[in-house]
């Protein structure tokens, strides 16, 4: 057999018979050996960082938007407060002429409620976090859901809190987030309403 001289970059030895494993290791087949060894380490290391910054950046997002969520949602039970203390006033949502056979009051109140709802719903049942909860929150939520479900049961069998979810619907402009809707609609279904 001859001895061939192959170059090849990597963990491959240089110099060695085809077939056989080189006993010695020269200088630079244990250059090209460590070489190897720290670009793959290297490459993983980097793979890794831009993977957690990735991860990191979508969780400052979320959380960003889940802040911009809470400032509004905040600022529209304030103002349906503000219509529920001045509840002479032409300023809910719906104009007076609109509203026919329940108490103003009570739609305003129950907008409340239903925006409460549609709250929990997105929180608990439609949450879909693009990165990874931790099994503790997992189970929170699952646990919360049901209590809530309860809770919206009971109230989308009342006659005035449907004219109130429906005086919504009338007015053409869907105000709630459409898997809500279809939710709250499915659960009026189920309550005997159509």
């Amino acid at each position: 057999m001859s001895i061939l001289s192959t170059k090849i970059v990597g963990i491959i030895p240089l110099n060695c018979i085809p077939g056989q494993i080189p006993t010695s290791w020269t200088m630079q087949n244990i250059y090209y050996f460590v070489a190897s060894i720290a670009a793959i380490t290297a490459t993983s290391f980097y793979a890794y960082n831009v993977l957690k910054d990735r991860k990191l950046e979508i969780e400052k997002q979320e959380k960003r938007q889940n802040d911009i969520y809470d400032s509004i949602d905040n600022k529209y039970m304030e103002y349906l407060q503000l219509c529920l203390e001045n509840i002479e006033l032409d300023v809910y949502d719906i104009p007076d002429e609109k509203i026919e056979g329940i108490n103003k009051k009570e739609i305003v109140a129950y907008t409340m409620l239903i925006t409460i709802f549609e709250r929990a719903f997105l929180e608990y049942k439609a949450y879909m976090p693009t990165v990874e909860v931790p099994k503790n929150l997992r189970e929170l939520r699952d646990n919360q859901w049901p209590g809530w479900e309860e809770y919206i049961l009971r109230f989308t069998g009342r006659p005035n809190f449907q004219k109130s979810y429906k005086i919504w619907i009338k007015e053409g402009v869907l105000t709630y987030d459409f898997r809500f809707d279809a939710y709250m609609k499915k659960k009026m279904k189920e309550n005997g309403v159509d």
